[in-house]
């Protein structure tokens, strides 16, 4: 730049937006400010207007060159400093942000970044891009905006939508939207970008869920970043340089010799260690990060940070209200000798040196919106925690009203509650009952007659049942069943198990329009529901899906089906956050297609839309609303003397819709009976395990691996019974 020349820097922070006029020798000549104010939605949550800092931005850079006197075309370049990781998602065709920008200290994703932690995927993410897993940087903020902001994932795959940090967003509407960019230090915020090779990383973008089209390219920290769009200015200026707030503070404070050490107070406190051209992994977790790239050459720092410095004066002066202006903190400060060890610790935060050892940008605070883990012994066997993020409370009122019409439950009626709390449906359905003022309940145990009489005696309005339920109340005599009032119920819904239409039917019949049938599972919820007029139109059915669910149909090589073709279910309900299984993220990656997971159920949709499930691809069991899972049994089976080879499976049942039954290979030489069987396996397995049936065969029908074919075995059952689950 020559001495007559000028340079607009721009320095947009946490709580301000900063414009600053130099002269060819650094010296300020003016300069303009305008307060950015927080947005705290709710405990640990903290957002931006980025309109408001793009256009408090533009203001400050006007009222510079107005109050310099200096016209734009003699300006030489802008340079802008920002604060780091706040993440933007924009439209590129209106330039108008999907979402309040989500703020560097926004803490939301946490239960993202634990899932992570859980998943063992911490070694990758440290050695490409020298962070640690946690809510501070951007990767979780661009996933989470993705999957809670309606339509924004379809858009960012469509190439709608462009991220940034808040460099990003500012060239953008500098350029009116020519450039999308960023630069090497800001880049290395967003745990996506893999800061030996100078790129995003594909294997990251895959692990959090974030199409690259979605990314700015990735530049020096001084480069060409086009110039200022017409209208902006009485001329347009170049972009000259980009840096995120603490980077460019190594830079200001000429810290370019390894060793030198920059320490920064702002909003937080930040000191980094310039490492030169090794990229240097710390051993006390601090990160690994680009002090700046000048010339295509990368200089590396490690950086430590503490978050509450000038924020935690603000809190004394605006939250507290024990001082008026940040100064008299120093006053205050001196005033004492001795602070006797009390110090200041986050609520809750009993034991220093466990706080003070665990904080840093890693630190986790209990968002507003809570996660959960619900038990479900789902279709692989082996009991699970289905461990799901934190929502927003946009989408959990959604949820809350999908839930509401599938399980029919309105206000001030009262819930019979029929199975087990610990089970997820009946928790599910108990809990949005009582929360829409319901009466609940509680049922000791099943029992037909018992069950009519509590309809007769409390009015009951609501229940949750399974199937198994219908075939004994319907093997009542018809003098009990006359003797109840059963006029109260409004809506009965079942789940759980498959259900004979004939059961159904009759059900109708006696009770009326009130039966319901809904299917889904704890991992998709919800997708499902048929109604009385659809049992008896479309025996078998279990309804169309429901207005923000999401069902497709696969064949055996991952094509969608047409329709009346059978395939495997994949499903899910929009509005759900993700989840995974808890430490068996393994199992969670296994049911996974396309955004949708399965339950192993094979079916198809009629010309209407309405879902039929007509086969199991797993082997699971459901027999009166339990699921039963072979492989316990055949492992046992193994174990039995005499035992060559087995398969159990599902086998129909009138009163519980599925029944176990064993088919064996014997031992040559060796004489089993069934009864022999049954016996041996009580001794070792819990009775309702045990199967019913037990068949003996000279060989088992194999598949060319060497494998069981089951299907053979038990489909002469079914075409018997006419149906096929």
């Amino acid at each position: 730049m020559s001495a007559t020349g000028y340079l607009l820097a721009l320095d947009q922070g946490t709580t301000s937006s900063r414009a600053i006029l130099f002269n060819g020798a650094g010296i300020a000549l003016a300069s303009a400010q305008q307060e950015l104010p927080q947005i705290f939605p709710g405990p640990g949550l903290v957002e931006h207007d980025a309109g408001q800092i793009w256009r408090d931005s533009l203001a400050a850079a006007r009222a510079v060159l107005a109050e310099g006197g200096v016209p734009a075309g003699q300006i030489a370049g802008i340079g802008i400093a920002n604060q780091r990781e706040t993440t933007v998602i924009w439209r590129r065709d209106t330039s108008q942000p999907i979402h309040n920008a989500i703020a560097w200290q926004d803490r939301r994703t946490a239960g993202h970044c634990a899932r992570l932690r859980q998943g063992g995927h911490d070694e990758l993410i440290q050695v490409r891009t020298g962070l640690i897993i946690d809510p501070y940087f951007s990767a979780t903020k661009i996933t989470w905006l993705l999957d809670n902001v309606d339509g924004a994932r379809a858009a960012a795959e469509a190439g709608e939508l462009a991220f940034g940090t808040i460099d990003s967003w500012l060239l953008w509407n500098l350029t009116g939207g020519a450039v999308h960019a960023t630069d090497a230090t800001n880049a290395s915020r967003t745990m996506l970008f893999d800061i030996h090779r100078q790129c995003w990383d594909e294997e990251l973008c895959q692990l959090f869920q974030i199409p690259p089209v979605l990314l700015p390219s990735v530049r020096d920290c001084a480069a060409d970043f086009g110039h200022t769009t017409a209208g902006l200015f009485d001329a347009p200026i170049d972009i000259a340089g980009v840096a995120g707030d603490q980077q460019a503070a190594v830079v200001g404070q000429a810290c370019f010799t390894p060793g030198m050490i920059k320490a920064t107070y702002g909003t937080g406190c930040f000191v980094m260690l310039n490492t030169g051209a090794e990229a240097v992994t710390s051993r006390n977790r601090m990160l690994t990060t680009v002090a700046y790239r000048l010339d295509g050459q990368t200089t590396y720092a490690l950086e430590g940070s503490i978050f509450a410095a000038g924020a935690a004066m603000q809190w004394l002066r605006d939250g507290l209200r024990l001082i008026d202006a940040a100064p008299e903190s120093e006053a205050l400060a001196n005033s004492l000798e001795s602070t006797d060890g009390v110090i200041m610790v986050p609520d809750g935060a009993l034991e220093w040196e466990a706080w003070r050892d665990g904080f840093a940008p890693w630190a986790e605070e209990p968002p507003l919106q809570r996660g959960s883990m619900i038990y479900t012994s789902g279709t692989t066997g082996n009991p699970k925690g289905v461990r799901r993020e934190p929502t927003s409370a946009e989408r959990q009122a959604r949820i809350g009203e999908l839930a509401m019409r599938a399980f029919g439950i309105g206000a001030d009626g009262i819930a019979a509650m029929t199975g087990p709390m610990y089970h997820s449906a009946p928790n599910a359905y108990a809990r949005l009952a009582m929360t829409l003022g319901n009466n609940i309940h509680l049922l000791p145990r099943f029992e037909p007659e018992e069950l009519l009489q509590a309809i007769h005696t409390h009015k009951i309005s609501h229940m949750h049942v399974v199937p198994t339920m219908f075939v004994r109340m319907l093997r009542l005599p018809d003098e009990v069943k006359a003797k109840y009032d059963l006029s109260s119920l409004v809506h009965v819904i079942h789940g759980a198990a498959p259900c004979p239409p004939e059961a159904k039917k009759r059900m109708i019949e006696w009770w009326g329009p009130v039966i319901f049938e809904y299917y889904g599972s704890t991992e998709a919820g919800i997708v499902s529901v048929a109604n009385s007029a659809d049992a008896l139109a479309k025996p078998g059915t279990v309804g169309p899906p429901l207005e923000g669910t999401l069902v497709r149909i696969y064949d055996d090589d991952a094509n969608v089906v047409t329709q009346g073709e059978s395939g495997e279910i994949y499903m899910t309900m929009n509005d759900l956050s993700n989840f995974t299984y808890h430490n068996k993220h393994d199992k969670r990656v296994e049911i996974e297609r396309d955004g949708m997971v399965t339950n192993g159920d094979v079916g198809y949709q009629d010309i209407d839309g309405y879902l039929f499930l007509n086969d199991r691809k797993r082997d699971m069991i459901i027999s009166g609303g339990v699921n039963i899972y072979p492989a316990e049994i055949e492992a046992t089976l193994q174990d039995m003397p005499g035992v060559q080879d087995c398969a159990v499976f599902g086998i129909p049942h009138d009163e519980f819709g599925e029944s176990v039954a064993a088919a064996i290979e014997a031992q040559p030489g060796t004489s089993l009976s069934a009864d022999a069987v049954k016996e041996y396996l009580r001794a070792h397995i819990s009775a309702y395990k045990v199967p019913r049936e037990v068949t003996f065969h000279a060989a088992m029908p194999r598949e060319d691996t060497g494998k069981i074919f089951k299907r053979k075995l038990r489909q002469p059952y079914w075409e018997k019974a006419g149906r096929q689950i």
